[in-house]
C-alpha cells in the first residue's frame, strides 16, 4: 500500500542530500536528473514498478540525483533500517550483489 503522494512537479529529494529512505512507485512517474554545471540533466524517466532512491542507502552516501515527480505520483517508501534489513534477509548471493 502507498505510504506517500507527490504532486506533479514536485521534488522528492535532491541531489547531495542524506539518503532517508528507498521508494517503489506504485502509480505515476518521476524524472532522475543530475545536476552538472548548475544545470539539472535528466538521467531516467520511472513509472508504477520501478524503484529509486537505493543506491545511496546501499553506498551510504549522499543522493547523487534529483528526483522530480512528473505526474501525481504513489509511492512505498523504505527507511533505511527496514530496506537494510530486507536485505539481510535476501539469498546470500543476492545480499552480495548489494554489498559489492
Amino acid at each position: 500500500m502507498p505510504t506517500d503522494h507527490y504532486n506533479a512537479g514536485q521534488t522528492i529529494f535532491e541531489e547531495g542530500y542524506p539518503a532517508d529512505g528507498v521508494y517503489f512507485i506504485c502509480s505515476g512517474k518521476v524524472t532522475v536528473s543530475a545536476n552538472r554545471g548548475g544545470k539539472l540533466f535528466p538521467l531516467a524517466t520511472l513509472g508504477e514498478g520501478s524503484v529509486f532512491g537505493e543506491m545511496a542507502l546501499i553506498e551510504d552516501r549522499p543522493r547523487s540525483a534529483t528526483v522530480v515527480a512528473t505526474e501525481d505520483t504513489w509511492c512505498y517508501k523504505h527507511n533505511k533500517d527496514v530496506f537494510s534489513n530486507k536485505i539481510k534477509t535476501l539469498d546470500p548471493l543476492v545480499s552480495k550483489v548489494f554489498h559489492d
